[in-house]
């Protein structure tokens, strides 16, 4: 857990270097450690390393196949090569796991944007108020609602797959 913690750190500082050598680490310990095969998996993907990313995800999938933050890389993964079917049914997947977070919520509605089918994104939205803002401390409805009204507005004013991922984050 310590070399996983430092690789953490190190990932989130872009050491990848030393992020790599605390994941030989941990998986030496621990080959089946499907957290160490998700950061390698978003180090890949950070430097546009798709099919390696790719890789790294699906072993990660394969250890563990309930995780919301696997099936979520996987539909990021998707979007990133614009296959948007496919990046739908990951988010959906992940939601099915985890319904707090908010991000496959967003993803999807950017996605349905950026098809032209503003309803579908609307109703995605209107989920993400309703089905998570429910359960959040006040301060992450404030964030939400912010985000609510920024994609709207966005959406409203036909902007990029791009720009709603900027306010997504």
């Amino acid at each position: 857990e310590q070399y996983l913690q430092l690789a953490r750190e190190a990932f989130q500082q872009k050491d990848y270097d030393t992020a790599t050598d605390h994941l030989i680490s941990v998986l030496q310990f621990d080959s089946s450690n499907s957290e160490a095969f998700g950061i390698m998996g978003d180090m890949a993907f950070s430097k546009k390393d798709l099919n390696t990313a790719e890789g790294y995800y699906l072993r990660r999938l394969e250890l563990a196949p309930e995780s919301y933050e696997a099936h979520k890389d996987m539909g990021r993964l998707y979007l990133e090569r614009c296959e948007y079917d496919s990046a739908i049914e990951e988010f959906k997947t992940a939601l099915q796991y985890d319904k707090e977070h908010f991000d496959p919520y967003l993803y999807i509605a950017s996605i349905y944007c950026n098809l032209g089918q503003y309803d579908e994104a609307y109703e995605w939205l209107y989920r993400e108020v309703f089905e998570v803002k429910a359960e959040q401390s006040q301060s992450d409805r404030d964030l939400s609602n912010q985000m609510y009204y920024g994609i709207s507005y966005t959406i409203s004013q036909n902007k990029s797959i791009d720009e709603l991922d900027s306010l997504i984050g």
